[in-house]
């Protein structure tokens, strides 16, 4: 499949979506709690989308420029990554129950779909950059514990800006 660029600008700010994305990567931490929204049940994680492990420098590079095109839109610094991209990623409804049951910190997973990049300011008025995977996106577990470093000093995303 091709992956597509889309640029969505609102009178909010400007989001990108970079479609029909792979990457693999390792869990810095255990999925969140599930929560309810509306009639459904969403399960979050994060992964780690470990450079040496995805062969498509092409992908990452197009995330890496839709992020800084995003912190450039707001006026703002884009972080600079180091061996890997933090994407936020969605299990819903039963695929949240079976992110509860078989992910853990390291879980070495494979994920696939829709990569929004966008800037929002949450509740307590911190402005925050996501790199969020959605769409129908799917995920598979590829290995227990952990197979690939990562740094677990530095900060579990989404960024505050």
């Amino acid at each position: 499949m091709k992956t597509n660029i889309i640029r969505n600008y609102s009178k909010d700010g400007l989001e990108i979506e970079i479609s029909n994305a792979t990457l693999k990567g390792n869990l810095p931490t255990a999925p969140y709690a599930p929560q309810q929204r509306g009639n459904s049940t969403v399960t979050n994680f994060t992964v780690l989308a470990n450079y040496s492990c995805n062969m498509d420098a092409t992908l990452i590079g197009t995330i890496i420029e839709a992020i800084k095109e995003v912190c450039n839109f707001y006026g703002v610094e884009a972080p600079v990554f180091k061996g890997y991209l933090p994407i936020t990623f969605g299990a819903w409804d039963k695929e949240s129950e079976k992110a509860q049951a078989e992910l853990q910190k390291g879980t070495f997973v494979s994920i696939s779909g829709d990569i929004k990049v966008r800037m929002y300011t949450n509740k307590a008025g911190v402005r925050k950059l996501e790199i969020h995977m959605g769409n129908k996106a799917k995920y598979q577990v590829l290995a227990k514990g952990k197979v690939r470093a990562f740094n677990a000093e530095e900060d579990i995303f989404p960024f505050a800006i």
